[in-house]
Protein backbone atom coordinates (compact mmCIF):
# COMPACT_ATOMS: atom_id res chain seq x y z
CA UNK A 1 0.00 0.00 0.00
CA UNK A 2 1.16 3.51 -1.29
CA UNK A 3 2.24 5.75 2.02
CA UNK A 4 0.66 9.00 1.94
CA UNK A 5 3.38 11.84 2.16
CA UNK A 6 1.84 15.02 2.81
CA UNK A 7 3.27 18.26 0.84
CA UNK A 8 4.56 20.52 3.51
CA UNK A 9 2.86 24.43 2.72
CA UNK A 10 4.42 27.58 2.25
CA UNK A 11 4.16 29.23 5.31
CA UNK A 12 2.95 33.27 4.41
CA UNK A 13 5.01 36.09 5.25
CA UNK A 14 5.26 37.85 8.11
CA UNK A 15 6.78 40.92 6.62
CA UNK A 16 3.69 42.34 4.70
CA UNK A 17 2.09 42.79 8.23
CA UNK A 18 4.04 43.58 10.02
CA UNK A 19 4.37 46.60 7.56
CA UNK A 20 0.87 47.12 7.85
CA UNK A 21 1.17 47.33 12.01
CA UNK A 22 4.07 49.66 11.09
CA UNK A 23 1.53 52.05 8.82
CA UNK A 24 -0.99 51.39 11.51
CA UNK A 25 1.25 52.76 14.23
CA UNK A 26 2.19 55.85 12.34
CA UNK A 27 -1.01 56.73 11.31
CA UNK A 28 -2.30 56.63 14.65
CA UNK A 29 0.75 59.10 15.91
CA UNK A 30 -0.27 61.53 13.35
CA UNK A 31 -3.86 61.78 14.33
CA UNK A 32 -2.74 61.89 18.42
CA UNK A 33 0.17 64.49 17.14
CA UNK A 34 -1.83 66.60 14.19
CA UNK A 35 1.98 69.21 14.47
CA UNK A 36 3.73 66.37 13.77
CA UNK A 37 3.81 66.01 9.88
CA UNK A 38 3.40 62.34 8.21
CA UNK A 39 4.09 63.15 4.85
CA UNK A 40 7.34 65.26 5.09
CA UNK A 41 8.38 62.19 7.56
CA UNK A 42 7.85 59.74 4.80
CA UNK A 43 9.24 62.41 2.31
CA UNK A 44 12.97 61.40 4.67
CA UNK A 45 12.38 58.26 5.86
CA UNK A 46 10.68 55.79 3.15
CA UNK A 47 13.77 53.98 2.12
CA UNK A 48 13.99 52.25 5.78
CA UNK A 49 10.65 50.94 4.38
CA UNK A 50 12.17 48.83 2.40
CA UNK A 51 14.86 47.49 3.99
CA UNK A 52 13.31 46.63 6.98
CA UNK A 53 11.14 44.82 4.12
CA UNK A 54 14.40 43.58 2.77
CA UNK A 55 15.76 42.29 6.25
CA UNK A 56 12.60 40.52 6.85
CA UNK A 57 11.99 38.56 3.95
CA UNK A 58 15.80 37.66 4.48
CA UNK A 59 15.58 36.53 7.86
CA UNK A 60 12.53 34.50 6.89
CA UNK A 61 15.23 32.77 3.86
CA UNK A 62 17.62 31.76 6.84
CA UNK A 63 15.25 30.61 8.66
CA UNK A 64 13.14 28.29 6.77
CA UNK A 65 17.01 27.31 5.24
CA UNK A 66 17.92 26.58 8.45
CA UNK A 67 14.51 24.36 9.34
CA UNK A 68 14.44 22.55 6.16
CA UNK A 69 10.97 24.20 5.50
CA UNK A 70 10.12 24.88 1.95
CA UNK A 71 11.18 28.50 0.48
CA UNK A 72 8.71 30.98 -0.23
CA UNK A 73 9.82 33.14 -3.95
CA UNK A 74 11.28 36.23 -2.83
CA UNK A 75 8.66 38.60 -3.95
CA UNK A 76 5.55 37.73 -5.63
CA UNK A 77 4.53 39.74 -8.28
CA UNK A 78 2.08 41.88 -6.14
CA UNK A 79 5.02 42.84 -4.13
CA UNK A 80 7.42 44.02 -6.50
CA UNK A 81 4.19 46.22 -8.26
CA UNK A 82 3.93 47.52 -4.10
CA UNK A 83 7.87 47.90 -4.36
CA UNK A 84 7.75 49.88 -7.10
CA UNK A 85 4.95 52.34 -6.01
CA UNK A 86 6.37 53.01 -2.71
CA UNK A 87 9.32 54.14 -4.92
CA UNK A 88 7.63 56.26 -6.91
CA UNK A 89 5.51 57.78 -3.82
CA UNK A 90 8.52 58.22 -1.48
CA UNK A 91 10.66 59.95 -4.65
CA UNK A 92 7.92 61.92 -5.35
CA UNK A 93 7.41 63.32 -2.39
CA UNK A 94 10.98 63.63 -1.24
CA UNK A 95 11.18 66.15 -4.26
CA UNK A 96 8.29 67.88 -3.49
CA UNK A 97 9.70 68.13 0.30
CA UNK A 98 12.65 69.85 -1.30
CA UNK A 99 11.04 71.94 -4.07
CA UNK A 100 13.33 70.57 -6.80
CA UNK A 101 11.30 68.31 -9.10
CA UNK A 102 14.47 68.17 -11.44
CA UNK A 103 12.90 69.70 -14.31
CA UNK A 104 14.39 71.93 -16.94
CA UNK A 105 13.62 75.59 -16.65
CA UNK A 106 11.69 76.96 -19.66
CA UNK A 107 12.36 80.98 -18.88
CA UNK A 108 14.06 83.45 -17.09
CA UNK A 109 10.57 83.20 -14.37
CA UNK A 110 11.79 79.95 -13.98
CA UNK A 111 8.81 77.93 -14.59
CA UNK A 112 7.80 74.99 -12.25
CA UNK A 113 5.30 72.38 -12.33
CA UNK A 114 2.25 74.85 -12.01
CA UNK A 115 3.19 77.56 -13.71
CA UNK A 116 5.65 80.69 -13.23
CA UNK A 117 5.68 83.52 -10.55
CA UNK A 118 5.03 86.92 -11.29
CA UNK A 119 5.69 89.60 -8.90
CA UNK A 120 3.19 93.12 -8.68
CA UNK A 121 4.65 96.03 -5.95
CA UNK A 122 2.29 97.15 -3.59
CA UNK A 123 2.07 100.42 -2.14
CA UNK A 124 -0.84 102.12 -0.06
CA UNK A 125 -1.10 104.25 2.28
CA UNK A 126 -3.73 106.72 4.25
CA UNK A 127 -4.74 108.48 7.56
CA UNK A 128 -6.12 107.05 10.60
CA UNK A 129 -7.14 107.72 14.52
CA UNK A 130 -4.48 107.64 16.73
CA UNK A 131 -6.15 104.80 18.92
CA UNK A 132 -7.65 103.15 15.84
CA UNK A 133 -7.92 99.47 15.49
CA UNK A 134 -5.80 98.26 12.57
CA UNK A 135 -7.40 94.71 11.21
CA UNK A 136 -4.96 92.55 8.58
CA UNK A 137 -6.72 90.31 6.74
CA UNK A 138 -3.91 88.36 4.46
CA UNK A 139 -4.63 84.53 3.55
CA UNK A 140 -1.64 83.51 2.03
CA UNK A 141 1.72 85.85 3.04
CA UNK A 142 3.62 87.52 5.26
CA UNK A 143 3.08 90.77 7.10
CA UNK A 144 5.62 92.92 9.18
CA UNK A 145 3.94 95.43 11.39
CA UNK A 146 5.73 98.45 13.23
CA UNK A 147 4.82 101.04 15.74
CA UNK A 148 6.06 104.93 14.96
CA UNK A 149 5.72 108.31 15.40
CA UNK A 150 3.01 108.73 12.50
CA UNK A 151 -0.56 109.34 11.57
CA UNK A 152 -0.58 107.93 8.60
CA UNK A 153 -0.96 103.99 7.74
CA UNK A 154 1.77 103.14 5.32
CA UNK A 155 1.83 100.10 3.32
CA UNK A 156 4.74 98.97 0.86
CA UNK A 157 4.77 94.84 -0.28
CA UNK A 158 4.94 92.39 -3.21
CA UNK A 159 2.56 90.14 -4.46
CA UNK A 160 2.89 87.40 -6.02
CA UNK A 161 0.92 85.13 -8.47
CA UNK A 162 1.21 81.71 -9.96
CA UNK A 163 0.10 81.52 -13.06
CA UNK A 164 0.90 79.88 -16.93
CA UNK A 165 1.01 83.58 -18.50
CA UNK A 166 1.37 87.42 -17.90
CA UNK A 167 -2.50 87.38 -19.00
CA UNK A 168 -3.48 85.14 -16.18
CA UNK A 169 -1.65 87.24 -13.70
CA UNK A 170 -2.18 90.64 -14.63
CA UNK A 171 -5.91 88.86 -14.31
CA UNK A 172 -5.48 87.76 -10.68
CA UNK A 173 -4.05 90.82 -9.81
CA UNK A 174 -6.85 93.28 -11.10
CA UNK A 175 -9.04 91.12 -9.14
CA UNK A 176 -7.30 90.92 -6.09
CA UNK A 177 -6.61 95.19 -4.85
CA UNK A 178 -5.12 95.78 -1.95
CA UNK A 179 -7.60 97.57 0.10
CA UNK A 180 -7.75 99.97 3.12
CA UNK A 181 -11.02 100.62 4.58
CA UNK A 182 -12.33 102.59 7.82
CA UNK A 183 -15.25 101.18 9.17
CA UNK A 184 -16.73 102.22 12.93
CA UNK A 185 -13.58 102.88 14.10
CA UNK A 186 -11.76 99.73 12.91
CA UNK A 187 -9.33 100.16 9.80
CA UNK A 188 -9.41 97.59 7.92
CA UNK A 189 -6.34 96.35 5.12
CA UNK A 190 -7.46 93.87 2.83
CA UNK A 191 -5.52 91.87 0.30
CA UNK A 192 -8.46 90.21 -1.19
CA UNK A 193 -6.99 86.99 -2.08
CA UNK A 194 -10.30 85.16 -2.07
CA UNK A 195 -11.80 86.75 -5.08
CA UNK A 196 -9.63 85.28 -7.81
CA UNK A 197 -12.04 82.98 -9.20
CA UNK A 198 -9.48 81.23 -10.73
CA UNK A 199 -8.09 79.55 -8.11
CA UNK A 200 -4.37 80.80 -8.85
CA UNK A 201 -2.14 80.77 -6.06
CA UNK A 202 -1.79 84.16 -4.54
CA UNK A 203 0.99 85.17 -2.14
CA UNK A 204 1.19 88.93 -0.54
CA UNK A 205 4.33 90.05 1.42
CA UNK A 206 3.18 93.38 3.42
CA UNK A 207 5.66 95.75 5.43
CA UNK A 208 2.90 98.05 7.29
CA UNK A 209 3.59 101.41 9.55
CA UNK A 210 1.30 102.50 11.78
CA UNK A 211 1.01 104.74 15.18
CA UNK A 212 2.95 103.21 17.66
CA UNK A 213 -0.79 103.68 19.51
CA UNK A 214 -3.05 101.92 17.67
CA UNK A 215 -4.30 98.03 18.34
CA UNK A 216 -3.96 95.26 16.31
CA UNK A 217 -5.56 92.37 14.64
CA UNK A 218 -3.38 89.93 12.14
CA UNK A 219 -5.81 87.50 10.25
CA UNK A 220 -4.43 84.81 8.11
CA UNK A 221 -4.55 81.27 6.72
CA UNK A 222 -0.67 80.76 5.92
CA UNK A 223 2.46 83.24 6.20
CA UNK A 224 4.65 84.44 9.49
CA UNK A 225 3.30 87.58 11.34
CA UNK A 226 6.04 89.78 13.01
CA UNK A 227 4.84 92.56 14.78
CA UNK A 228 6.93 95.63 16.47
CA UNK A 229 6.51 98.68 19.26
CA UNK A 230 3.23 98.86 19.45
CA UNK A 231 1.19 100.42 22.15
CA UNK A 232 -2.29 98.77 22.04
CA UNK A 233 -3.12 95.13 22.39
CA UNK A 234 -2.19 92.25 19.52
CA UNK A 235 -4.12 89.37 18.21
CA UNK A 236 -3.25 87.19 16.01
CA UNK A 237 -5.45 84.46 14.03
CA UNK A 238 -3.89 82.23 11.85
CA UNK A 239 -4.02 78.35 10.48
CA UNK A 240 -0.13 78.25 10.04
CA UNK A 241 2.38 81.11 11.00
CA UNK A 242 5.63 82.18 12.63
CA UNK A 243 4.51 84.88 15.21
CA UNK A 244 7.45 86.91 16.06
CA UNK A 245 6.35 89.87 18.60
CA UNK A 246 8.29 92.57 20.74
CA UNK A 247 7.82 95.90 22.68
CA UNK A 248 4.03 95.48 23.31
CA UNK A 249 2.50 98.04 25.52
CA UNK A 250 -0.84 95.84 25.95
CA UNK A 251 -2.55 92.24 26.00
CA UNK A 252 -1.03 89.49 23.36
CA UNK A 253 -3.58 86.88 22.20
CA UNK A 254 -2.44 84.03 19.88
CA UNK A 255 -4.49 81.59 18.11
CA UNK A 256 -2.87 78.98 16.01
CA UNK A 257 -3.51 75.77 14.54
CA UNK A 258 -0.04 75.04 13.13
CA UNK A 259 3.20 77.31 13.82
CA UNK A 260 7.25 77.12 14.04
CA UNK A 261 7.61 79.14 16.28
CA UNK A 262 5.32 81.70 18.93
CA UNK A 263 8.30 84.61 19.69
CA UNK A 264 6.88 87.32 22.43
CA UNK A 265 9.38 89.85 24.42
CA UNK A 266 8.97 92.78 25.97
CA UNK A 267 5.68 92.81 26.58
CA UNK A 268 4.11 94.63 29.26
CA UNK A 269 0.35 93.06 29.31
CA UNK A 270 -0.63 89.74 29.56
CA UNK A 271 0.30 87.06 26.45
CA UNK A 272 -2.15 84.73 25.93
CA UNK A 273 -1.29 81.48 23.22
CA UNK A 274 -3.59 78.53 22.30
CA UNK A 275 -3.14 76.23 19.42
CA UNK A 276 -0.78 73.56 18.10
CA UNK A 277 3.11 73.82 16.93
CA UNK A 278 6.50 73.87 17.12
CA UNK A 279 8.16 76.49 19.45
CA UNK A 280 7.40 78.62 22.09
CA UNK A 281 9.75 81.15 23.43
CA UNK A 282 8.77 83.85 25.63
CA UNK A 283 10.53 86.91 27.64
CA UNK A 284 10.37 89.65 29.50
CA UNK A 285 6.72 89.44 30.23
CA UNK A 286 5.09 91.98 32.99
CA UNK A 287 1.74 90.16 33.01
CA UNK A 288 0.50 86.49 33.17
CA UNK A 289 1.43 83.62 30.87
CA UNK A 290 -1.27 81.49 29.74
CA UNK A 291 -0.58 78.42 27.01
CA UNK A 292 -3.33 76.14 25.97
CA UNK A 293 -2.04 73.39 23.42
CA UNK A 294 0.16 70.94 22.18
CA UNK A 295 3.73 72.45 21.18
CA UNK A 296 5.69 69.51 19.95
CA UNK A 297 9.34 70.90 20.35
CA UNK A 298 10.71 73.57 22.85
CA UNK A 299 8.95 76.29 25.40
CA UNK A 300 11.36 78.71 26.79
CA UNK A 301 10.24 81.17 29.26
CA UNK A 302 12.08 83.67 31.25
CA UNK A 303 11.49 86.92 33.19
CA UNK A 304 7.76 86.92 33.98
CA UNK A 305 6.16 88.96 36.77
CA UNK A 306 3.10 86.85 36.81
CA UNK A 307 1.74 83.50 37.39
CA UNK A 308 2.61 81.11 34.07
CA UNK A 309 0.18 78.36 33.44
CA UNK A 310 0.51 75.94 31.06
CA UNK A 311 -2.04 73.41 29.62
CA UNK A 312 -1.58 70.62 27.11
CA UNK A 313 -2.73 66.49 26.79
CA UNK A 314 0.37 65.56 28.41
CA UNK A 315 1.52 68.27 30.78
CA UNK A 316 -0.20 70.74 33.42
CA UNK A 317 1.72 73.21 35.05
CA UNK A 318 1.53 76.33 36.93
CA UNK A 319 3.44 78.60 39.22
CA UNK A 320 3.62 82.20 40.57
CA UNK A 321 6.47 84.14 39.53
CA UNK A 322 9.42 82.68 37.42
CA UNK A 323 12.28 85.65 37.95
CA UNK A 324 14.60 83.05 36.24
CA UNK A 325 13.95 80.80 33.27
CA UNK A 326 12.29 77.43 32.10
CA UNK A 327 12.83 75.61 29.21
CA UNK A 328 10.46 72.43 28.42
CA UNK A 329 10.32 69.65 25.83
CA UNK A 330 8.26 66.52 25.41
CA UNK A 331 10.85 64.75 27.70
CA UNK A 332 11.99 66.95 30.26
CA UNK A 333 11.56 70.18 32.06
CA UNK A 334 14.26 72.26 33.41
CA UNK A 335 13.96 75.42 35.83
CA UNK A 336 15.71 78.07 37.97
CA UNK A 337 14.81 80.35 39.91
CA UNK A 338 10.77 79.93 40.15
CA UNK A 339 8.40 81.41 42.78
CA UNK A 340 5.87 79.23 44.00
CA UNK A 341 3.39 77.40 44.63
CA UNK A 342 4.39 75.26 41.85
CA UNK A 343 2.31 72.65 40.84
CA UNK A 344 3.85 70.19 37.90
CA UNK A 345 1.63 67.28 37.04
CA UNK A 346 2.94 65.03 33.80
CA UNK A 347 2.71 61.62 31.89
CA UNK A 348 6.22 61.49 31.08
CA UNK A 349 9.07 64.00 32.38
CA UNK A 350 12.37 64.43 33.83
CA UNK A 351 12.03 67.58 36.33
CA UNK A 352 15.00 69.28 37.26
CA UNK A 353 13.97 72.57 39.50
CA UNK A 354 16.59 74.70 41.22
CA UNK A 355 16.29 77.93 43.37
CA UNK A 356 12.92 77.69 44.32
CA UNK A 357 10.69 79.46 46.51
CA UNK A 358 7.27 78.29 48.40
CA UNK A 359 5.40 75.19 47.97
CA UNK A 360 6.28 72.93 45.20
CA UNK A 361 3.75 69.81 44.01
CA UNK A 362 5.46 67.59 41.40
CA UNK A 363 3.78 64.13 39.68
CA UNK A 364 5.10 62.55 37.12
CA UNK A 365 4.06 59.65 35.35
CA UNK A 366 7.14 58.44 34.16
CA UNK A 367 10.76 60.13 34.71
CA UNK A 368 13.32 61.15 36.83
CA UNK A 369 12.61 64.24 39.57
CA UNK A 370 15.71 66.62 40.98
CA UNK A 371 14.77 68.93 43.02
CA UNK A 372 17.60 71.59 44.30
CA UNK A 373 16.32 74.03 47.41
CA UNK A 374 18.95 77.03 48.22
CA UNK A 375 16.80 79.20 50.60
CA UNK A 376 15.66 79.15 53.46
CA UNK A 377 13.13 78.37 55.27
CA UNK A 378 12.09 75.28 53.03
CA UNK A 379 8.63 74.96 51.53
CA UNK A 380 6.26 72.13 51.51
CA UNK A 381 7.68 69.96 49.03
CA UNK A 382 6.07 66.68 47.61
CA UNK A 383 7.37 64.71 44.40
CA UNK A 384 6.11 61.50 43.38
CA UNK A 385 6.81 59.37 40.27
CA UNK A 386 5.37 56.12 39.06
CA UNK A 387 8.94 55.14 37.67
CA UNK A 388 11.50 57.49 37.74
CA UNK A 389 14.47 58.51 40.65
CA UNK A 390 13.83 61.14 43.04
CA UNK A 391 16.82 63.34 44.30
CA UNK A 392 16.17 66.53 46.58
CA UNK A 393 19.04 68.83 47.78
CA UNK A 394 18.63 70.59 50.91
CA UNK A 395 20.01 73.72 52.61
CA UNK A 396 21.87 73.31 55.98
CA UNK A 397 19.65 74.81 58.83
CA UNK A 398 16.74 73.61 57.45
CA UNK A 399 13.74 72.76 59.58
CA UNK A 400 11.63 70.10 58.14
CA UNK A 401 9.55 66.61 58.78
CA UNK A 402 10.53 63.78 55.81
CA UNK A 403 8.60 61.30 54.59
CA UNK A 404 10.13 58.95 51.51
CA UNK A 405 9.06 55.59 50.40
CA UNK A 406 10.01 53.49 47.19
CA UNK A 407 7.88 50.22 46.09
CA UNK A 408 11.16 49.20 44.44
CA UNK A 409 14.40 50.70 44.69
CA UNK A 410 17.14 52.32 47.13
CA UNK A 411 17.13 55.28 49.32
CA UNK A 412 20.27 56.90 50.22
CA UNK A 413 20.46 59.39 53.16
CA UNK A 414 23.09 62.16 52.89
CA UNK A 415 21.51 65.36 55.10
CA UNK A 416 21.19 64.05 58.76
CA UNK A 417 21.16 61.13 61.37
CA UNK A 418 17.65 62.36 61.93
CA UNK A 419 16.23 60.54 59.20
CA UNK A 420 16.07 57.08 59.82
CA UNK A 421 16.35 54.37 56.68
CA UNK A 422 14.13 51.46 56.67
CA UNK A 423 14.68 48.70 54.10
CA UNK A 424 12.10 45.58 53.45
CA UNK A 425 12.52 43.35 50.47
CA UNK A 426 12.24 45.26 47.39
CA UNK A 427 10.86 48.61 48.95
CA UNK A 428 12.77 50.94 51.84
CA UNK A 429 11.43 53.99 53.10
CA UNK A 430 13.08 57.22 55.16
CA UNK A 431 11.14 59.02 58.05
CA UNK A 432 12.86 61.74 60.26
CA UNK A 433 12.22 65.23 61.95
CA UNK A 434 14.73 67.56 61.10
CA UNK A 435 15.48 70.74 63.51
CA UNK A 436 16.56 73.80 61.74
CA UNK A 437 15.16 77.40 61.46
CA UNK A 438 11.82 78.37 60.47
CA UNK A 439 9.25 76.81 60.44
CA UNK A 440 8.99 73.02 59.41
CA UNK A 441 8.21 71.96 55.99
CA UNK A 442 6.39 68.82 55.13
CA UNK A 443 8.55 67.14 52.14
CA UNK A 444 7.16 63.84 51.22
CA UNK A 445 8.70 61.95 48.38
CA UNK A 446 7.35 58.62 46.33
CA UNK A 447 8.29 56.17 44.07
CA UNK A 448 6.86 53.03 42.67
CA UNK A 449 10.10 52.27 41.06
CA UNK A 450 13.29 54.14 41.42
CA UNK A 451 15.77 55.62 44.03
CA UNK A 452 15.37 58.22 46.27
CA UNK A 453 18.29 60.28 47.77
CA UNK A 454 18.12 63.33 49.73
CA UNK A 455 21.53 65.30 50.21
CA UNK A 456 22.68 68.74 51.42
CA UNK A 457 22.71 71.44 48.44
Amino acid sequence: MATYNPVPVRRGSLVGPLIVVLLGVIFLLSNFRPELSLWKIFARYWPFLLIFWGAGRLLEYFVARATSRPIARTLTGGEVFLVILICLIGSGLFAAARGDWGLPRWSHRSIEVFGANYDFPLEAGREIPANATVVVNNLNGNVTLTGADTQQLKITGRKSVKAYSQTEADKADKATPLEISVEEGRVYVRTNQDRDSGRRRISTDLEITVPRTVSVTLEGRYGDFQVNNVAGPVEVNSNNAGVRLSEIAKDVRVSLRRSDIVRATQVKGNVDISGRGRDIELEQVAGTVTINGDFSCSIKIQDVAKPVRYTSSQTELSLEKLPGKMEMDLGSLTATNVVGPVKLTARSKDVRIEDFTKEIDITSRRGDIELRASKLPLANIHAESHSGDIQLQVPAGARFSLEATTASGGVKNEYSESIKVVKQGKSAEMRGEVAGSGAAAQVRLVTDRGAITIKKS
